[in-house]
């Protein structure tokens, strides 16, 4: 009797599927900074999401966008700028991707 329930329960193990679609989106537990970053313009929102949630360094952003290295750093400068903007002056930690998020 043992023996089937260690087997069963080895079989439900096998047969679990995770589901990763949502990853990114649970990477950011603020919804307030998620609204944020999804009101930033497309440009912006661009470079945000490549180097602090996909964990790109902006020479990679750089690359991927094919796009000089100054804009990057232009471009994460300005939209930092403006989430800190419109966040009702409330503190924001953006960290990259490996070392989590806060707020």
């Amino acid at each position: 009797m043992r023996y089937r329930i260690v087997k069963k329960a080895e079989e439900m193990d096998q047969s679990t599927v995770l589901d990763f679609s949502n990853e990114i989106i649970e990477k950011i537990t603020n919804k307030q900074l998620v609204h944020l970053v999804n009101d930033l313009p497309f440009k912006l929102k661009q470079v945000i999401i490549l180097r602090y949630l996909n964990g790109y360094s902006q020479e990679e952003v750089s690359t991927i966008l094919e796009i000089p290295i100054g804009t990057v750093k232009s471009r994460i400068n300005s939209a930092l700028q403006k989430l800190r903007s419109k966040g009702n002056n409330k503190k924001f930690i953006i960290k990259e991707a490996r070392n989590g998020y806060e707020s």
